[in-house]
């Protein structure tokens, strides 16, 4: 790809994250407190996305009049390695923001009581919340090692979903390997996160039917 494009193509995608951000805002910050907006993904990170769309407009305007970008971030790389060092450094972030922009919570302006942001992460967003006892997360690279009790071995696991069951106060985590599906019990930690069979078939049957019916 000539280094044209990838302007062309890094311009209109971070553009219309940018302006679905911008929309979304728009729409909710007279109802929702601003301290409350800062808590949002999509927020915190908008100045990152902000700063690699600037990027890229100084770096076409450059290249369209043969100008010195690489000078005004004071380095000697080329245009396109500073483009794509800067991008790769901030890959999560701007990742996460497209996930955010598909996102149940991000027109939402109802006083929160459920895990919100607090379980995104690697493009992770909210695809069902009934804004009361149910939420379901779902995910486009996140990733779980742990220990398979048939081999002894550690996998590496897709995680699919992460499930709030707020009546119960409890989080339920659905994963894959080899296109074998499994929910455990999930207990976020500070430094470490666990994890626990499910033996109650309650639990189990209310996880797996809060993913299964995700996009109903």
């Amino acid at each position: 790809m000539s280094f044209e494009k990838f302007i062309e193509n890094e311009k209109a995608d971070s553009g219309k994250l940018y302006s679905d951000v911008i929309f979304a805002l728009e729409e909710i910050e007279a109802f929702v407190p601003r301290e409350r907006l800062n808590q949002r993904k999509f927020v915190e990170y908008l100045p990152v996305l902000k700063t690699y769309s600037d990027m890229l407009k100084k770096a076409a305007v450059d290249n369209n009049n043969k100008g010195t970008f690489g000078k005004l971030f004071h380095s000697h790389s080329s245009d396109e390695s500073i483009l794509e060092d800067f991008k790769n450094k901030n890959l999560d972030k701007i990742e996460q923001i497209r996930g955010c922009v598909t996102c149940k919570c991000l027109t939402c302006p109802s006083e929160c009581i459920m895990e919100g942001c607090n379980r995104c992460d690697k493009s992770g967003r909210v695809v069902k919340c009934d804004k009361k006892t149910t939420a379901v997360y779902t995910f486009t690279n996140k990733s779980l090692q742990l220990n398979n009790v048939k081999t002894g071995e550690d996998d590496l696991y897709k995680v699919l979903s992460i499930i709030q069951d707020k009546e119960y106060n409890q989080l339920f985590i659905i994963i894959e390997l080899r296109s074998e599906k499994f929910v455990l019990y999930y207990y976020p930690g500070i430094s470490e996160d666990t994890y626990g069979e499910i033996t109650d078939t309650e639990d189990f049957n209310f996880a797996l039917s809060a993913y299964e019916q995700r996009d109903n």
